[in-house]
């Protein structure tokens, strides 16, 4: 919030508006003239800001390398195969993302780059087709470097935003300025730089990583459970120097556009004096040795949408709240005399930010259902409205607390591929002996780190909740809809070794915590409110609730029209991974492991340290989720929400009014408001696109390996017993590995997981 009132203050001088437009007219480096500009606290025009990106060189030599290796990185990625042939469930047209990476190489080499940001832009589009926050590509040109902004602010007043708004619940949303909406007299907005503004704002929306064209749509705008002007304001791409917007009476608005330098690149900036320094500073790794990724200008992709506080500002004053103020965590009780009896659960998180945040997340739930019953509500609407997920284990250990006698039964898959078996064959020998007694020589990952990581065999169970036998047994692979995958893994709640790091003891249910109260509230009692960004973990605990629980659901908004739209808008992947968990297993796998001929013949498969600098290193979702017995990844499943409400510009103003109206909607209270569900907003929610029955098909030859090998079939015509895969834990080759080992069995294992030990591990591999 301190950011952002400081961006505004300078895009609010008229004063500095002079000076800046006087310096951009001067001829100067457009990469000076923006570093200038930032020193002396006057506004960046947002072309000057685009003409320094863009006067950034190109090495083409640098590009083709920075794509074949996220090719490698992107084998790991879960929907790589699906997003192909997404079926009947998925709204969004297929793409073949490897296939347009190798288009990107054609054109490098054919010279269709002429800068760095040209560069990282193309990219960023193409992942971006995948609609799916955890699969990202944002290049420190294109996204690190500059902010940009529609508009300048006045008191916090951002001119640039936009509401979408139903006057009366009921006709067709239109879109204003929300400077405008409190005034008597407000018009829509009809064209934006003769678009008619659907069409406009439809476009704009595409930009956004949402499976949902709805919650696409919403994000673009102003809204209070969000603490955001709208992405509309702050956009991923250069959005142009200015924009007009036509009003319905007649009327013109012309906005100016803005670029604005990070305050934490300060430093960063000071260094610059034209393209090729800002090449030097923001682009090149500053040594050969060093890591490809930097914390110190890393920006979240969260914050994009959503600025994190205690509870967003003008919320009613909650009974109960969560002591760390990032953590958008509170419950509250409605005023109404008629609404007596219905309490509010806002979770806008799941995202624990400091050590103990989860365990008193898992108290705040549990202190919040004896509260509400002690005073008498007996109704109940969780609002998980602008969640964008967090620790997965508070996801389950939330829905637990609601439903204590009901199982979780979400199943995952990784995407097979060599690279994925070179790590999971060897990572199969390590034993828990290893894990307390074993040890390297050398400051990288710890058998620990390798027997507590995701892809060890024993920390998940197979489908029917048995153990798996070895890696063999988990990895299948089985093919499905032309892509191979491991067989369906779930989480071992039982298992004390799961919950290592900060986090929770147990999820609720199990282990010390398996004495549980009955369940506190029926089905019927309560309500889930959605915005349509719901992601990740959130998207695991909707679909426990809606599934299993059968709670009914509430979306707010969406696209102008009449008809359904979907809860759940954000990704429904259920485990991301860093580029950190990659690079560091890849380093250990390398320099620990195998012989010199293996080693070479691995590196072949294995992504490599990137040769530009990511402040916000790339992702993939490492696992899909899955119903039981489906075969058709949550991701590409159209579940709509049982009802859909407009917004009004009294809920716009008012969180409160939202609740308000959900409650009397869905019991009656009071005699209701008289807003219902839009036409044709009802459903009852099933799954469309779902295929059942087959749950794949176990193949000997799996698919090719991406971006890597010289050959075909597995990538480079290697074969297992060539790569160490055929011999893992027979001993053989142990004494031409390099370095010396400790511990039974640890000589002969390819490490995996993340930096730092297991507390690290842990703590980041779940967050999703």
């Amino acid at each position: 919030m301190a950011r952002r009132a400081a961006i505004a203050a300078v895009l609010a001088s008229a004063a500095s508006l002079v000076a800046a437009a006087s310096a951009a007219a001067s001829g100067t480096e457009p990469c000076a003239v923006v570093k200038n500009l930032f020193l002396r606290g006057n506004p960046i025009p947002a072309a000057t800001g685009y003409a320094c990106l863009t006067s950034v060189p190109f090495d083409a030599d640098t590009g083709i390398a920075t794509v074949k290796n996220f090719q490698k990185l992107s084998q790991f990625h879960s929907t790589l195969g699906d997003i192909k042939n997404p079926g009947v469930g998925y709204a969004n047209a297929p793409v073949d993302i490897i296939g347009l990476l190798d288009e990107v190489i054609v054109k490098i080499k054919a010279g269709k780059f002429t800068n760095q940001y040209q560069f990282e832009e193309q990219m960023a589009l193409i992942t971006g087709l995948s609609f799916d926050g955890h699969y990202t590509f944002l290049g420190n040109t294109f996204y690190s470097s500059l902010d940009w902004y529609r508009g300048g602010a006045t008191d916090g007043a951002y001119e640039g935003s936009l509401v979408s708004v139903s006057l009366d619940g009921k006709a067709i949303p239109q879109v204003y300025f929300t400077t405008d909406l409190t005034n008597s007299d407000a018009s829509p907005i009809v064209s934006i730089d003769g678009a008619t503004v659907v069409d406009y704002l439809t476009k704009e929306s595409n930009h956004q990583l949402f499976h949902d064209a709805d919650a696409r749509w919403n994000v673009l705008f102003a809204r209070q459970q969000s603490d955001s002007v709208g992405s509309f304001v702050m956009p991923w791409f250069y959005p142009g120097s200015n924009f007009t917007a036509t009003l319905a009476n007649g009327k013109t608005k012309t906005i100016p556009c803005y670029a604005a330098v990070p305050a934490a690149l300060k430093e960063e900036w000071s260094q610059v004096i034209d393209g090729k320094t800002f090449y030097s500073t923001f682009v090149a790794p500053k040594t050969a040795s060093s890591s490809s990724t930097s914390s110190s200008s890393e920006r979240s992709l969260k914050k994009r949408y959503v600025e994190k506080r205690l509870v967003p500002p003008n919320y009613p004053k909650p009974v109960i709240q969560h002591a760390e103020k990032e953590v958008e965590l509170g419950a509250f009780f409605l005023g109404d005399y008629t609404l007596k009896e219905v309490a509010v659960l806002s979770m806008n998180t799941f995202d624990p930010v400091a050590s103990g945040d989860s365990v008193e997340f898992q108290a705040l739930i549990q202190k919040f259902l004896k509260y509400a019953k002690s005073k008498g509500r007996t109704k109940i609407v969780i609002d998980v409205s602008s969640n964008g997920g967090g620790s997965l284990f508070l996801g389950y250990d939330t829905f637990k607390q609601f439903f204590p006698s009901m199982e979780p039964d979400i199943g995952a898959r990784m995407r097979y591929s060599t690279a994925l078996d070179i790590i999971g064959s060897a990572f199969g020998t390590i034993t828990l002996d290893d894990a307390i007694n074993g040890s390297f020589n050398n400051t990288g990952l710890t058998p620990a780190d390798m027997y507590l990581s995701p892809i060890h065999y024993t920390n998940s169970v197979d489908a029917d909740e048995a153990d798996f036998a070895s890696w063999a047994d988990m990895r299948g692979p089985v093919t499905i809809n032309g892509a191979s995958y491991t067989q369906i893994m779930r989480y071992n709640f039982s298992d004390p070794y799961l919950y290592q790091g900060d986090t929770i003891e147990s999820v609720t249910g199990y282990g010390p915590l398996a004495s549980t109260p009955a369940q506190p509230y029926a089905a019927e009692d309560i309500i889930l409110l959605h915005d349509g960004y719901c992601a990740s973990t959130c998207a695991v605990f909707s679909d426990l609730m809606r599934r299993l629980g059968g709670v009914r659901s509430v979306v707010l908004g969406g696209r102008p029209g009449f008809g359904p739209m979907q809860a759940v808008g954000g990704t429904k992947g259920v485990l991301v991974e860093p580029w950190a968990a990659f690079e560091a297993s890849v380093a250990a796998t390398l320099t620990d492991f195998g012989t010199a001929a293996q080693k070479e013949k691995w590196a072949d498969y294995l992504p490599a340290q990137f040769p530009i600098a990511l402040a916000n290193a790339p992702t993939v979702n490492f696992r899909n989720g899955y119903h039981p017995g489906s075969d058709t990844p949550m991701q590409f499943l159209n579940e709509s929400a049982n009802c859909r409400m407009f917004y009004t510009p009294a809920m716009l103003s008012n969180v409160t009014h939202i609740w308000e109206a959900v409650a009397r909607l869905a019991w009656g209270y009071g005699g209701g408001t008289g807003q219902t569900c839009v036409r044709g907003g009802y459903s009852e929610g099933e799954p469309i696109g779902e295929s059942k029955g087959t749950v794949g098909k176990t193949v000997s030859s799996p698919d090719a390996v991406v971006g890597g090998g010289t050959g075909t079939g597995t990538g480079s015509g290697s074969t297992d017993e060539d790569l160490g895969l055929a011999v893992a834990g027979s001993g053989a080759g142990d004494s031409a590995s390099t370095g010396t080992k400790e511990g039974g069995g640890v000589a002969r294992v390819v490490s995996w997981g993340v930096m730092g030990g297991v507390a690290v591990l842990t703590a980041v591999a779940l967050q999703i």
